[in-house]
């Protein structure tokens, strides 16, 4: 890359993370790295690998507020049972029309963060610092699993179901978008299948 476009790079990062009010420490958090590896980036003297200048292209996109508003609209009206998720806490932000006929008493605990309560793959996956570290960076897109339950708190009958999630960039917002189907109650629970970003992009 000419070094002019590398210095228009890093020059365009800085004044972007300044106009959004988002220190460096607070982003390097977000994206899974140290903020000495951003200040590397800001100052031209690094560039992040394909998956993390994906993860930042994302977060400096505009309309980031507008398009989760949108997304939230939009899964709150879906007849198939789903959810939006911040991924930091796994706090819930909204759940779909589908899903508040078959779990009611869950989807009435928006703006709860479940990360605390959260019991099997969910579970095992949040501890999990290299899955966390990948997802914040953009390097693991989505992930699938069966399940019977998500949580230690008994809201809702349990019951064995599919589910996928995908993480989505809104500005500096990661979200986990969650979907939903029952099956066999014979099929084995666990892990899935992994989305990464050279799943997408060879």
């Amino acid at each position: 890359m000419p070094d002019a476009v590398s210095a228009m790079w890093h020059v365009h990062l800085q004044e972007w993370r300044s106009a959004q009010g988002i220190s460096r420490s607070a982003l390097a958090r977000s994206l899974g790295v140290s903020a000495r590896t951003l200040r590397l980036w800001e100052t031209g003297q690094s560039r992040p690998r394909p998956h993390l200048d994906h993860r930042l292209s994302e977060m400096r996109r505009g309309g980031g507020a507008t398009d989760l508003m949108l997304t939230m609209m939009m899964v709150e009206r879906s007849a198939v049972m789903a959810a939006l998720f911040d991924f930091s806490g796994l706090r819930l932000i909204c759940t779909s029309h589908g899903m508040r006929t078959v779990w009611p008493n869950f989807c009435t605990m928006i703006g709860t963060a479940f990360q605390p309560f959260l019991v099997a793959e969910v579970d095992r996956l949040m501890r999990d610092r290299a899955f966390v570290r990948r997802v914040l960076q953009g390097d693991i897109l989505g992930v699938s699993g069966l399940s019977d339950r998500h949580i230690s708190l008994n809201t809702d009958p349990a019951f064995r179901h599919r589910w996928t999630v995908s993480f989505k960039t809104y500005g500096p917002r990661l979200v986990a978008e969650l979907s939903f189907d029952p099956c066999r109650s014979d099929e084995p629970t666990g892990l899935c299948d992994f989305v990464r970003h050279t799943d997408i992009v060879g």
